[in-house]
């Protein structure tokens, strides 16, 4: 506003702050006095859009600077027009920009899915699988196996293991359910697995129903899921039910885990006693036959403990080479064999 405006504005408001005080009194005319300053002045508060002005050879002039509700109106006309006007091209161009915003979305999902593996159990940060990387007799051997007694050696002979524990698969097994009441189900299962009963200590399985301690150390033994409990028993209360593998082995249900979440490395709906297994009892350093995972201890460095693995094959592999190969870990190194295990989280 320009001054001389200002000074006519605060004038009106005068003579009406006094022609209201002679009608009204003056305690209500100074509240109607700011009400009267606060309406005149909303109108001014409102931003107008600035004026800018243009001169080229022949023309001058000003515009108003658009908005920016006016700016993305234009801009949508103009999109669709130049989309109805070209409608091959747009066509094109929409499905590109769709199909690598999908590829990428897919790309963020599949990472997200991959990265969230394992991460479900409580200590995975200090879980670890025991590798082999053997060279022998002209064959190269690389496995997520490890030699039968390798979990429990470390344990015993490196203070950083805190627990080991090994799982084993052996094809499918045909179970009858023997259910009181009701008719038998017979059901080709291939989710059994074999495993220590130290293999509730490494991983995060919670159990409904039994103890952990001692449900896979009970002789003819199984632990089932929840989901298994409920197919075969139709509840979860399966404590001490019975389930027969392959015709005439007759197992006792001594404990029911949640299901093991699909983002595991491993799936199982059965857990039976690994100790039962022959090449489990067999206590030789040549049998890679299960996969082995050690539960190292808080703070302990992985490259530390795969640093003393040496220690392991001077101590076990070498004798176990002599007895059954008639040869040395030296002399099989120097004829082009080797024997290296790796941890892997």
């Amino acid at each position: 506003m320009r001054p001389h405006r200002i000074e006519e504005v605060q004038g009106d408001l005068h003579e009406e702050f006094e022609y209201q005080v002679r009608r009204i009194g003056e305690r209500r005319a100074r509240w109607r006095y700011w009400w009267d300053v606060l309406g005149f002045m909303k109108p001014f508060a409102v931003k107008r859009k600035p004026t800018i002005a243009y001169s080229f050879p022949g023309y001058s002039g000003h515009y108003q600077n658009p908005s920016i509700p006016d700016m993305l109106r234009t801009y949508f006309k103009i999109a669709f027009r130049n989309l109805t006007q070209s409608k091959g091209y747009s066509a094109l161009t929409i499905f590109g920009l769709a199909l690598g915003l999908s590829v990428s979305l897919l790309s963020i999902l599949y990472v997200a899915d991959e990265l969230s593996y394992d991460r479900y159990n409580e200590k995975a940060d200090r879980i670890y699988r025991i590798n082999s990387d053997i060279s022998f007799s002209l064959r190269a051997i690389k496995a997520a196996s490890s030699p039968t007694p390798m979990g429990q050696t470390l344990k015993k002979d490196f203070p950083e293991v805190e627990e080991a524990t090994r799982l084993g698969k052996y094809g499918s097994h045909m179970i009858t359910s023997h259910v009181v009441k009701s008719n038998h189900i017979i059901i080709r299962e291939k989710g059994v697995l074999y495993a220590d009963s130290t293999v509730f200590n490494v991983f995060t399985l919670p159990m409904l129903a039994g103890n952990p301690k001692k449900a896979l150390t009970e002789p003819q033994s199984v632990v089932i899921t929840e989901s298994t409990a409920k197919k075969y028993f139709g509840t979860t209360n399966a404590l001490n039910r019975v389930l027969v593998f392959d015709d005439n082995d007759v197992r006792k249900v001594t404990g029911v885990i949640e299901d093991i979440p699909a983002q595991s490395h491993f799936q199982a709906d059965f857990l039976l006693p690994l100790h039962e297994l022959n090449d489990a009892k067999v206590n030789k350093w040549g049998n890679h036959m299960f996969t082995t995972y050690v539960l190292l201890r808080p703070g302990t460095d992985p490259k530390s403990v795969e640093a003393k693995f040496e220690h392991i094959l001077q101590t076990y592999v070498d004798p176990a080479l002599r007895r059954y190969f008639n040869t040395s870990l030296a002399e099989s190194r120097k004829a082009g064999n080797d024997f290296k295990y790796s941890l892997m989280p």
